[in-house]
């Protein structure tokens, strides 16, 4: 069951890709999905 603050995976899906690789620059990412 998904809260209702959570994303499903098909929208997931949709997001990740439009957020920066982890690791290029600076400091290594924390789970980008906890913080979303």
């Amino acid at each position: 069951m998904v809260r209702r603050h959570e994303l499903t995976d098909e929208q997931w899906q949709v997001i990740e890709p439009l957020l920066p690789v982890s690791g290029a620059r600076g400091r290594p990412r924390v789970d980008d999905r906890r913080v979303i």
